[in-house]
């Protein structure tokens, strides 16, 4: 017990009523989920959502408590955003739903590029490009585990299934959900969206000042190496 809180341990309730006032809860949370831009205010419904997610857990007895150590602080703060980074993409999952992971789900979204309709070179130079940049994380994830992209975008459009995806550390084929290889969409659908406004930026800015790192700590590694030991060259 606390000011702020009290934690009763082994109590037991009505389970029946228990389920009904879980499976009211989750119609509420799913009724703010479908909430149109504009019915309401945006934060309040999230802070209305968040609040109803936290009773559920405590009512389905699914809450729990991570400790976390390490041997350096900078081990456990890194172990510590793991958990965080994990627990932000679950409540995403969540709010919007899972789509295909390992960068197939960007690589499916290209097809949905064959519709736009370009009224100008300029612009179809931008589909192309945007095009370009959706199959890159597919590319390079299975390069970087030391398979042949070209082998493994030849086998994942044979099957034109968009769930069927890779999980590069099994070397399991399959449904995306069955071998575990899951995005949160709404993860993706912001990087894809912050990506693209920083072009839009960058494209009208006549001058850019960034910082280029030093490549030559990579020098003599492949990605086969990498994907073999388990080991980054980067690491101090």
């Amino acid at each position: 017990m606390s000011n702020d809180s009290v934690t009763i341990i082994g109590a037991k309730g009505d389970q029946a009523a228990i389920d009904q006032t879980i499976s009211r809860l989750k119609q509420e949370a799913e009724t703010i989920l479908q909430k149109k831009p504009g019915d309401g205010s945006p934060s309040g419904n999230q802070h209305d959502h968040e609040e109803l997610v936290e009773r559920l857990a405590i009512l389905a007895g699914k809450t729990g408590v991570y400790e976390v150590g390490g041997t350096t602080d900078v081990e456990i703060k890194e172990r510590m955003v793991r958990i965080e980074n994990a627990y932000m993409s679950v409540q995403a999952a969540l709010e919007e739903g899972v789509m295909p992971g390992g960068g197939v789900g960007f690589y499916n979204i290209m097809t949905a590029l064959d519709g736009v309709i370009a009224t100008n070179t300029e612009q179809q130079q931008g589909v192309e490009i945007v095009k370009q940049a959706l199959q890159k994380p597919l590319q390079t994830l299975v390069e970087n585990a030391g398979y042949n992209s070209q082998e493994v975008i030849a086998r994942i459009n044979s099957e034109h299934n968009p769930h069927f995806a890779l999980n590069t550390q099994t070397k399991e084929y399959g449904d995306y959900f069955a071998i575990g290889v899951i995005d949160a969409v709404k993860v993706a659908r912001l990087a894809l969206r912050n990506a693209v406004s920083v072009i839009g930026t960058l494209i009208t800015t006549h001058v850019v000042v960034m910082h280029v790192p030093d490549l030559s700590i990579m020098d003599g590694y492949s990605p086969e190496w990498a994907a073999a030991t388990r080991e980054d060259p980067r690491a101090p």
